[in-house]
């Protein structure tokens, strides 16, 4: 979940001067989503595709993992290629294929330079319609992950990332992770199965960066996806806001400093005080001159760094803080008191300024390379924001007052904070 979060939190850069081209939306004949940011300086194309409703949420009860275990699984052979085959190929022409998921989604990651499209675009076809699944690699793949379970399992991290979200969501699947139990259950017949039912076109986005115009981008995404089902098994999900844990949530564990979490309820990238609460978030624990930075590092000497994160997943929204400290007490009061200061007074002219300014110039680091355009358009477009968003966003943050910035603080940040710490 962290690592997801820390993307999301980056969802709002801005670079007023940046030379931004225009996103297409494009669905081809086979029904398929694509956002296409046409860029023919350079020979590396870079393509994310996203299932949406196939990641961690749509694992069967008691085989959580099956999501993860089938994106293991993609490279270890398909159609009459096997994996190492697959690998070497891709060696040869400097080309990437990857398979990771989250939360939510099922993720494809392809990198080549353009001479090489045919034979990339082949093996991905390949790993996405024909994966051999066979009972050696899956036996290989399935201890593989139980081991990197029994490490993750002592991490003290992930110790209290978990139990964030068992304190946050319940029962909720959100709550859900994978086990040695659970991954020991999953056989070569759920992987089909999760791979026939949540793997379709209906739940597919494409985005492309690249030397590709869209005539091509239609044909290639048909190609490497059009034999995949039309639409997935039906899966409901309901929505869950983060439940509030007055006493908070304690994990114990030798450790020479305490990992401290803490929650509230966020908003939705379709709220109209979005954008001011991208704002408000940044200094109130945003980076190196935030508020709890400054109050709990700079004056305090307790924590070497903190910070709140805002993300969205499919069916809840969350504001999350995290620091690493000695004092417990003294840090957990310190963030009270900020929060509850902030909330109050709201923020000042010259933070919402320098809020601003960090936002508009950090914009311009996401275009250095098509992979990271590529991921920050997947980012946008998971959270159902329109392909104008690169032109808008800049004005857009531009437009916010401080009135509009305080209004937002006073309706969604509340002093209902639940802390979850793992430590002695």
């Amino acid at each position: 979940m962290m690592k997801h979060l820390l993307l999301f939190c980056c969802i709002l850069p801005f670079f007023a001067s940046a030379e931004i081209s225009a996103i297409q939306e494009i669905v081809t004949p086979k029904g398929i989503r694509i956002w296409l940011y046409e860029d023919h300086a350079s020979p590396i194309v870079s393509i994310k595709a996203a299932f949406r409703k196939a990641g961690n949420v749509a694992d069967p009860k008691n085989k959580e993992g099956c999501s993860l275990f089938l994106s293991e699984m993609a490279l270890e052979g398909a159609g009459n290629l096997s994996g190492r085959e697959i690998c070497e190929q891709l060696e040869n022409v400097g080309g990437k294929i990857g398979f990771f998921v989250d939360e939510d989604n099922f993720f494809l990651s392809i990198t080549y330079t353009k001479q090489h499209q045919h034979l990339v675009l082949y093996l991905s076809r390949l790993v996405m319609t024909e994966p051999t699944l066979s009972a050696e690699a899956i036996q290989r793949v399935q201890q593989r992950l139980i081991a990197e379970e029994a490490l993750r399992k002592d991490n003290p991290e992930v110790l209290g990332e978990r139990a964030m979200r068992k304190a946050a969501y319940g029962d909720h699947p959100y709550a859900r992770h994978p086990t040695k139990a659970s991954l020991q259950a999953i056989a070569q017949q759920d992987l089909i199965a999760f791979k026939n039912q949540r793997l379709a076109k209906d739940q597919l986005i494409v985005i492309i960066v690249g030397d590709m115009p869209s005539k091509e981008a239609i044909d290639c995404v048909d190609g490497v996806f059009g034999a995949l089902p039309d639409k997935a098994s039906p899966l409901d999900t309901p929505h869950i806001s983060p439940q509030f844990v007055k006493e908070g949530v304690r994990v114990q564990k030798f450790l020479p400093q305490n990992i401290v979490f803490w929650y509230q309820d966020g908003i939705r990238a379709s709220d109209p005080d979005f954008f001011a609460f991208q704002i408000a978030n940044h200094v109130l624990g945003g980076g190196p001159q935030s508020r709890l930075h400054k109050k709990l590092r700079l004056e305090n000497g307790l924590v070497y760094f903190t910070y709140t994160f805002w993300n969205q997943l499919a069916c809840t929204e969350i504001l999350v803080g995290m620091m690493r400290t000695e004092s417990l007490d003294r840090a957990v009061d310190f963030v009270r008191q900020e929060w509850s200061i902030i909330a109050e007074r709201g923020i000042t002219e010259e933070e919402l300024a320098g809020a601003k300014k960090f936002l508009n110039g950090s914009f311009i680091l996401f275009f250095t390379d098509c992979q990271r355009i590529a991921s920050l358009l997947m980012n946008y477009a998971l959270l159902c924001l329109p392909p104008d968003i690169l032109q808008t966003c800049v004005k857009k943050i531009q437009e916010v007052t401080l009135e509009s910035v305080n209004k937002a603080i006073k309706q969604h940040l509340n002093r209902k904070l639940t802390f979850v710490s793992v430590g002695p």
